[in-house]
């Protein structure tokens, strides 16, 4: 009997199979498109099984490329587009949370490197996906974006071309950056400015997270 559990299993296989989707990643409410010659997916899991969420939504275009690492986590109503020549890559123990979106058009690239943190309804887009034009001069409307290891950005960020956040840094939640800075810093504002220089942060234990602690 085919329900709706046997169903989302047989698309799960059929999208292994087109996609090279290691066969160790767990999938769960998602869409994919594109050339399986440029889509790497080797993320530990895709959504989380939740059906009253958001499908989540992976799409490449042209020559473009998409590659998630191994052990990533891509949460549930993410959206990865890759349409141009660029690349999209998440590194080895990175998180996408809910909600997010990683948007490239033209030639530029987005790269997160490891043990990175996303968090919900954050846009990082390395296009404008329009040009503006002043006194006849066109301006560039792409630049490649970097979020390097160790990186933690706050929820609702905006991170737009031309951006690079260094290494261990952490960016403020509402903020939109759009501009460079250098490794352990903390970022925030709109736009988004150099807070205070070598910070460091943490993921919070499991006892800190049920408040098990003391004051």
């Amino acid at each position: 009997m085919l329900n709706k559990f046997n169903l989302q299993k047989l698309i799960n296989i059929y999208f292994r199979y087109k996609y090279n989707i290691d066969k160790s990643t767990k999938l769960g409410k998602i869409n994919i498109f594109g050339n399986k010659e440029h889509i790497k997916i080797y993320s530990r899991y895709i959504s989380n099984f939740n059906r009253n969420s958001n499908i989540t939504s992976i799409s490449q275009r042209y020559s473009s490329k998409i590659e998630l690492a191994k052990n990533s986590f891509i949460r549930d109503g993410v959206k990865i587009e890759a349409y141009g020549k660029g690349l999209i890559s998440v590194g080895e123990n990175t998180t996408i949370n809910e909600n997010s979106i990683l948007r490239t058009m033209g030639k530029n690239s987005i790269i997160i490197g490891k043990n990175s943190i996303i968090s919900w309804n954050c846009q990082i887009l390395s296009s404008d996906f329009h040009q503006i034009i002043y006194d006849g001069v066109e301006k560039y409307f792409e630049k490649d974006i970097l979020i390097s290891d160790n990186c933690w950005i706050g929820t609702n960020v905006t991170i737009l071309k031309g951006s690079r956040i260094r290494k261990g840094s952490v960016v403020q939640a509402n903020s939109l950056v759009c501009d460079e800075f250098p490794e352990n810093s903390l970022i925030g504002g709109v736009p988004a400015k150099l807070i205070k220089k070598n910070v460091s942060w943490r993921n919070l234990l499991f006892h800190e997270k049920r408040g098990e602690y003391e004051r």
